[in-house]
């Protein structure tokens, strides 16, 4: 990230958090707003470039960077490319030098005002004929004004490295150089650290690098990074990753007259990180940093620093990471109301914050009454008298809680209620609101015991606000003792869905419910494809769509974490999104009644930490307006005569879209080798010789419908005949699945059972 104090702007490109970008994004420090500005040419997909902000011509300046496909046999893909890019006409353009340094990644820029001219020094490059990471300390220049490359060949330099930070000392005249990090190892392994602590300065004019050797210094790092303050004519380093393999959240000051570096310890920092990115403000006299690598988490949060009061602050504040927090949405004003929960250090939460879903933004309400703190607790949103209930949870020194709780947003207010009969203490149980009857529904739930008899219940219990009461309803069938499952409530049903946790014998179920309220009565529902067994997931009521939204849970895997259920069809269907959050429990999500939208926070982001991201889910990113959706290839021990027969039927079929199935027959498992008979009706029989086998369904629309095509069932059989002794071989392909969708499910989403989409 730069910073442009033409048009006082910080100016990002491309990165890595899982996979790599090329996207071009613009910080307006004024509004506090991001915006992707989509250029029409940029550089490739890549990540540890370096950038500076050319103040004479008003350019970004980039250099190298890395893309690693590891499809490739050599994956490491090294750039020695120079773009520019020009923020008023929105455009990169690649330079194209006559003499470029080598390809190089994790390298450090920086633009020297004064002699109008980018130096660069260092970097790594994975060179594959020696099977080994190269590191250098060459120093070059580059002028734009005839678009060359110099290397300086300075005799005195620092050591070959990569990962270290420089800035430009405006002031002096100077480049100021710190850490980093060298240690040859083969590619196979990966670079081995061997981190820096000294400081060297560049001086052009003389071209000489000098090692300053402060008496006090920051330890021996890589990944940190430094502005240059010209205000108060100082550097500025944050953060980055020593000798121990630990990320580091000190911020350090270095003044080149004096040669001495000083810990400012402020009160208030960012949280340890490497490899994050930090621009000096001169405008607004600010640092910004933003993003980085949080122990295994890549980091999303900008934070801004302060030097005359020493303290940073994040830009927006948000919720401490936490699980076992409760959440729900308050369609009244367009706003999530959260409670509680527990950090990854064993706190208990008591903070009421709201997230105000049209600017993206949290505020902690701070009431000045409010439940105890505590995690494993149940909120629901009374739509009816706009209000917030809570009951239960635990509350710490091994008890759980029996308190029943109002909060009401309008004057930031919560009211213990003191009902005089209620549900016994418990946590990890689950509550619906209902508003056709204006009750809340409570099912299962366990009491806490130190000594591992804790009870879990099978118990429905509902609570009504109008006179402040619970009542126990018994019912002859319901589910067994259950803990840390999930509710919904139906509206369109008038019902209440259930589906997993923890049953009383404390192994994780995969069992769907339906409880009825106007007959008190339980019914499981046998869907026979259905979500893996679970506890900790979370589900909301899309009513929009009428179907429920199941995220995560415990003893889920990413490939089994979204799933959406259709009542009217009792079936489950695994959504399979690109992008998710990290499969887990403990989180909480809920539909944003107002943008059709789930809106998830908190929960684990890895095995090591919790989460203060917020991610959202929308089902319309799930439409296929058109495409061809094949399935997997089915490989025969040899070629056969194949002949057979297939039935399907489509159904809900909107005006202007078709729908049609082929089946494919090859020799070879090559996409062009396969010939394609067309199936345009429902029932339809086929015959070929082939080794290798599949169908695809192709659908095309003229425009984008709130709902497409849906296939109710699909039936193929096959019958084999060997080409040598014509010996009839009976086949079914295992393909004979029923199933279907309620409005707003595409066909991507249905077929994600048995296909994967294919582009075009």
């Amino acid at each position: 990230m730069v910073y442009d104090s033409t048009h006082d702007l910080g100016i990002m490109f491309g990165g890595y958090d899982g996979q790599y970008y090329d996207d071009t994004w613009i910080y307006n420090y004024t509004e506090n707003s991001w915006t992707n500005m989509n250029p029409t040419t940029r550089p490739s997909r890549r990540a540890s470039t370096s950038m500076v902000y050319d103040s004479a011509h008003d350019q970004v300046i980039l250099y190298g960077g890395v893309y690693i496909d590891y499809n490739l046999d050599e994956p490491i893909i090294t750039y020695n490319e120079l773009w520019i890019y020009n923020y008023s006409n929105n455009a990169w353009t690649k330079m194209n030098p006559i003499i470029n340094p080598a390809p190089r990644y994790r390298h450090s820029m920086v633009y020297d005002s004064i002699h109008d001219q980018v130096i660069l020094f260092g970097g790594m490059y994975a060179n594959y004929e020696i099977n080994r990471y190269v590191y250098y300390n060459e120093t070059w220049i580059y002028t734009y004004s005839n678009n060359s490359w110099t290397n300086m060949n300075t005799t005195e330099k620092p050591s070959s490295r990569y990962s270290t930070s420089m800035v430009y000392d405006s002031t002096l005249d100077c480049v100021v150089l710190f850490g980093g990090n060298e240690r040859y190892q083969s590619i196979l392994f990966g670079p081995d650290p061997d981190m820096k602590d000294d400081t060297w300065i560049y001086n052009f004019t003389d071209n000489s690098w000098i090692n300053m050797n402060p008496l006090t210094k920051p330890s021996a790092r890589d990944g940190h990074s430094m502005v240059y303050d010209c205000k108060n004519n100082q550097t500025i380093l944050f953060g980055g990753w020593d000798k121990s393999l630990h990320d580091n959240g000190d911020t350090w000051i270095y003044n080149y007259s004096s040669n001495a570096w000083i810990n400012m310890n402020p009160s208030t920092k960012p949280s340890a990180r490497e490899d994050h990115s930090m621009i000096y403000d001169s405008t607004h006299n600010s640092v910004i940093l933003f993003g980085g690598l949080v122990g295994h988490d890549v980091d999303n949060s900008w934070w801004f620093y302060n030097y005359s009061g020493n303290y940073w602050t994040r830009a927006v504040p948000v919720p401490f990471s936490r699980t076992r927090h409760s959440m729900t949405y308050d369609s009244t004003h367009n706003q999530v109301i959260l409670f509680g929960g527990i950090d990854k250090n064993g706190n208990l939460n008591e903070e009421t914050w709201i997230y105000t879903c049209t600017n993206n933004s949290w505020k902690n309400m701070n009431p000045t009454t409010k439940p105890s703190a505590r995690m494993g607790h149940s909120m629901v949103y009374d739509s009816t008298h706009d209000q917030v209930i809570l009951f239960g949870g635990y509350i710490g020194s091994e008890q759980d809680s029996d308190e029943t709780w109002i909060y009401t947003y309008n004057n930031n207010s919560w009211k213990k209620m003191n009902p005089l009969i209620k549900p016994s203490k418990r946590e990890e149980f689950s509550m619906v609101y209902d508003s056709t009857h204006d009750q809340v529904i409570l099912y299962g739930g366990n009491s806490y015991n130190p000594h591992n008899t804790s009870v879990i219940y099978s118990e429905t219990w509902i609570y009504t606000y109008n006179n402040n009461s619970w009542k126990k309803k018994n019912q002859l069938i319901n589910p067994s003792a259950r803990s840390d499952h999930s509710m919904v409530y139906d509206s369109s049903h008038d019902q209440v869905i259930l589906f997993g946790g923890y049953d009383g014998n404390w192994q994780v179920t995969d069992e769907t419910w339906i409880y009825t309220y106007s007959n008190n009565s339980w019914k499981i529902m046998d869907s026979p494809i259905k979500p893996s067994a679970r506890s900790g997931h979370s589900m909301v009521y899309d009513s929009t769509h009428d179907q429920v939204i199941l995220f995560g849970g415990w003893y889920c895997q990413s490939d089994d974490a979204i799933w959406i259920y259709n009542y009217t069809d009792n079936i489950w269907i695994n959504m399979h999104p690109t992008v998710q959050p990290y499969a887990s429990g403990g989180h909480s999500i809920i539909y944003d009644s107002k943008d059709d939208k789930v809106i998830l926070f908190g929960g684990p982001k890895n095995i090591w930490d919790y989460s203060d991201s917020i991610w959202v889910y929308k089902i319309t990113d799930n439409y296929f307006p058109q495409g061809i959706f094949d399935s997997k290839i089915t490989i025969f021990e040899d070629s056969y005569k194949i002949s057979g027969g297939i039935t399907w039927d489509p159904r809900d079929q909107p005006s202007g879209q078709s729908l049609h199935i082929q089946v494919g027959f090859s020799n070879s498992p090559e996409e062009e080798d396969f010939l394609y008979t067309d199936l345009h009706d429902e029932n339809f029989s086929f015959q070929g010789i082939s080794k290798f086998i599949k169908y695809r369904v192709i659908f095309r629309s003229n425009s984008l419908q709130n709902n497409t095509p849906l296939l109710k069932s699909v039936n193929i059989t096959f019958t084999l005949t060997s080409l040598y002794d014509e010996m009839n071989i009976p086949l079914i392909l295992g393909l004979s699945i029923g199933f279907s969708l309620g409005l707003g499910i595409g066909i991507g989403a249905i077929l994600g059972l048995l296909l994967r989409k294919k582009r075009e």
